[in-house]
């Protein structure tokens, strides 16, 4: 059991489990450019069975390689933490495992370039565009916790974590689909086969034609929205640190503006996020009640901003509304 405990704190599945989030409802939104979303509506139950177990394998290495990734950047920031700002028993989310585990500080170097190291060669799998992604994704968690240590840099922290926890990985999700060989030559095996007699000579053309109508069809709207939930979410995860961040002398956006400003800049951050994502995150009642019930939590912490036991449940509130985005897309679409 303890053996157990210290491996969930080496992970944080929680938070590994966020860009891996973000980046199903980019590979979601992939499919639904026109050329993609024609594919799938026109083609028989067979003919999407058989795409699907296909580009299965495709898909889940694309998933392992983006959580190996949050594993890599999890323990790089636990491991440069454990000299500064989690040497002290403040309350946070999660327990150093260097500190209070028994972790070496050499098998965390270990696990964190073991576990980039598998990431990217499975990303050369997939893509070479999804693996220079990684890369990025790399120097992002590089350079916000090692050096030049962007966390201690407000509110470069708040952009950082908004483009490692959202936009990246979801315009990763969204590459995979595109530019991805196995996945590709599956889908264009169905437009070639009934395009080909059609177009005759000019196939070569059409076909560059679709690539590229597909390449610029892109959701910015999604990738904006998301990005500033994933902003707030960070805000908050500072706001928890503060007395430790604070003692350890790491201005993060926390320390900057305090407790309660720094809530408000969350609130804020997550109500545009909410509004330019608006057509999402009405789809139903269900979706409606808990977006509402997240805003009402950070507005009662803007009031009690020392009330840090309900970040547990707001953190379980924003990683389920990831979730909700994603199956409402697919439901939306779906029934269409």
């Amino acid at each position: 059991m303890p053996s157990l405990k210290r491996l969930y704190h080496v992970v944080r599945p929680v938070l590994s489990f966020i860009p891996v989030g973000s980046f199903m409802i980019g590979s979601i939104m992939s499919l639904f450019d026109p050329f993609s979303w024609s594919l799938y509506r026109h083609s028989s139950v067979f003919m999407f069975l058989v795409l699907s177990i296909l580009s299965l394998p495709v898909f889940l290495l694309s998933y392992l390689s983006v959580f190996l990734l949050g594993v890599s950047s999890s323990c790089l920031n636990s491991l440069v933490d454990a000299a500064d700002s989690d040497l002290k028993g403040f309350r946070k989310d999660y327990q150093n495992p260097v500190v209070y585990h028994g972790v070496s500080p050499f098998q965390m170097k270990i696990i964190t370039v073991f576990s980039a190291a598998v990431s990217f060669v499975i990303s050369l799998y997939v893509s070479f565009v999804f693996a220079a992604l990684v890369l990025v994704g790399n120097l992002v968690s590089i350079s916000y916790s090692y050096y030049p240590r962007m966390k201690m840099r407000a509110p470069f922290d708040v952009v950082w974590n908004a483009v490692g926890l959202f936009a990246l990985p979801f315009i990763s999700g969204w590459i995979v689909y595109h530019s991805s060989s196995q996945v590709l030559v599956y889908s264009f095996c169905v437009y070639g086969s009934s395009f080909y007699f059609l177009a005759g000579e000019w196939f070569d053309y059409l076909l560059i034609s679709m690539l590229a109508v597909r390449a610029s069809w892109f959701p910015f709207h999604e990738l904006l929205g998301g990005s500033l939930i994933g902003g707030a979410f960070y805000v908050i995860t500072a706001v928890l640190d503060y007395d430790s961040d604070k003692e350890a002398c790491i201005k993060t956006i926390g320390v900057l503006l305090g407790k309660r400003y720094a809530l408000l800049f969350s609130l804020a951050l997550y109500a545009s996020g909410v509004l330019i994502m608006f057509d999402h995150l009405v789809f139903d009642v269900g979706t409606i009640l808990l977006t509402s019930s997240i805003a009402i939590f950070m507005i009662y912490l803007v009031i009690k901003p020392e009330k840090t036991g309900l970040w547990n449940l707001l953190k379980l509130a924003l990683i389920t509304t990831l979730i909700l985005i994603a199956l409402e897309i697919i439901l939306r679409v779906s029934i269409h």
